[in-house]
C-alpha cells in the first residue's frame, strides 16, 4: 500500500495541485473563473495518467521500450505540431506593422532554465543512443522529443510582441481585431497595455480574458493610434495604477 501511495498517489496529488494554481493565477488575472470547468476533466486525466503509469510499471522490460518509445514520439510529434501551429499564427497575422521588443525578462529566465534542462536531457539521451550502437529506438524517440521540446523552448525566446496587420501577435497568441473588447494603459507612466478580450475554452465556450503587454513610450501613441481605428469600440485613453503581475 505505501508503494502504490507513493508511486501514484503522490503524482497524482501533485497535478492537482499545480492545476488549482494554474487555476488561481488565470482567476487574478483575467477576473473569470471559467478554468474550475477544467477541475472533472483534469482530475479523470490525472487519473488516467496515473492508470497508464501503473500498468506501465508492470509490463515486461521490452514492452516497456516499446510503450517509452511510442509515447516520445507521441510527444515529438505533439511539440512540432504546435511550433507549425505558431508559425500559422504569424502567417496569419498579416504584414509587420510595429516591432514593440521581446519577451519581459522574468519570462526569458523560464524559458533558459527549460531549454538548459532540454538541452542536458538531449546529450543524456543521444549517449544513451551511441551506447545501443545508434540501433535503440527508444534512445531515438528520446532523443527526438528532447530536442523538439528544446527547440521549443529556445524559439519561445524569441518571440515577439508586434503590431500586425490582422491583430496583435503578442507573444504566444494572435489576438484578432474582433476578439478585442476594450484596452486601457496601466502603470506609473502608462507603459502597460491592458488588452480585455474573449477566448473560446472547451467544456465552457466564450470566456472573457486579459493580456497585459509591456509597450515602450515612444510607441504608445501609434499603438493608440492603430488600436482606434481597429477597434473604434475600444475603451481609450483611460489610465490607472500600476497592476503588478
Amino acid at each position: 500500500m505505501d508503494y502504490w501511495i507513493a508511486a501514484y498517489g503522490i503524482p497524482f496529488v501533485a497535478i492537482i495541485v499545480f492545476y488549482s494554481i494554474v487555476v488561481a493565477q488565470i482567476a487574478r488575472r483575467t477576473g473569470s473563473r471559467a478554468a474550475n470547468k477544467w477541475l472533472l476533466p483534469v482530475v479523470l486525466l490525472a487519473a488516467f495518467f496515473v492508470t497508464i503509469q501503473g500498468i506501465y510499471d508492470h509490463l515486461a522490460p521490452g514492452l516497456q521500450d516499446r510503450a517509452a518509445s511510442v509515447a516520445y514520439l507521441l510527444g515529438a510529434i505533439f511539440f512540432c505540431g504546435f511550433m507549425a501551429h505558431r508559425f500559422s499564427w504569424t502567417r496569419q497575422a498579416g504584414a509587420l506593422l510595429l516591432d514593440l521588443g521581446g519577451l519581459p525578462r522574468r519570462r526569458l529566465w523560464f524559458f533558459w532554465i527549460c531549454s538548459g534542462i532540454g538541452v542536458l536531457a538531449v546529450a543524456q539521451s543521444a549517449a544513451d543512443w551511441r551506447l545501443s550502437g545508434f540501433r535503440g529506438v527508444k534512445a531515438l524517440a528520446a532523443t527526438l522529443f528532447w530536442l523538439t521540446l528544446t527547440i521549443e523552448g529556445l524559439s519561445g525566446m524569441l518571440r515577439r510582441l508586434q503590431i500586425r496587420e490582422n491583430g496583435i501577435l503578442a507573444f504566444f497568441e494572435l489576438i484578432e481585431w474582433e476578439r478585442i473588447d476594450s484596452h486601457e494603459w496601466a502603470g506609473e507612466s502608462g507603459d502597460q497595455l491592458i488588452i480585455q478580450l474573449h477566448r473560446r475554452m472547451p467544456f465552457y465556450g466564450l470566456v472573457p480574458g486579459r493580456v497585459i503587454a509591456p509597450i515602450p513610450a515612444e510607441h504608445r501613441e501609434r499603438v493608440e493610434h492603430t488600436l482606434a481605428e481597429h477597434c473604434p469600440l475600444s475603451a481609450r485613453g483611460r489610465v490607472r495604477p500600476v497592476i503588478r503581475s
